[in-house]
Formats: structure tokens, C-alpha cells, sequence
């Protein structure tokens, strides 16, 4: 989940746009089909960013990345 939105944040910044904040361009629902992961499990992952401070939910399904290193770390298993 956090390697999916380092790449979106990532494809963004190619494209001359900021790396943050990002658009998600699915659903939870499309998101965790395409992780192959159930939608409860995207929902809590999102939560849990959340509630971490290294993401932000803003309106218009953008989110900003807030800690980029925190984010960098999780998505190596750090």
C-alpha cells in the first residue's frame, strides 16, 4: 500500500506535478482489487498513516505524503 503511493507520488513528480500532494485515481474498493488486498485492509492502512501523521486526507480523493522518509522506511519493511 505505501509502495503504491510512493510510485503515484513518484509518476506524479516525472510528469513536472508535485510529488505531494497526489491524486488517487481509484476507490478503496478499486485500489485494494488492484493490491489484491481486501478493502478492510486498505481502510486500516490508510488509518493507520493517517493517524501517524506521515499521511493527510484532503478533498477531491488527493492525499498528501507528509514524511516521505517514514514512508520510505515502511515500504522497505524498515
Amino acid at each position: 500500500m505505501v509502495s503504491f503511493l510512493l510510485s503515484l507520488s513518484k509518476r506524479s513528480h516525472a510528469r513536472g506535478s508535485p510529488a505531494s500532494p497526489i491524486s488517487l485515481p481509484m476507490s478503496r474498493v478499486d485500489i485494494a482489487d488492484y493490491l489484491r488486498l481486501t478493502t478492510e485492509t486498505v481502510s486500516n492502512t490508510f488509518t493507520s498513516l493517517k493517524d501517524s501523521d506521515v499521511i493527510r486526507i484532503l478533498a477531491g480523493n488527493s492525499v498528501a505524503l507528509e514524511n516521505f522518509e517514514s514512508l520510505s522506511e515502511l515500504a522497505n519493511g524498515s
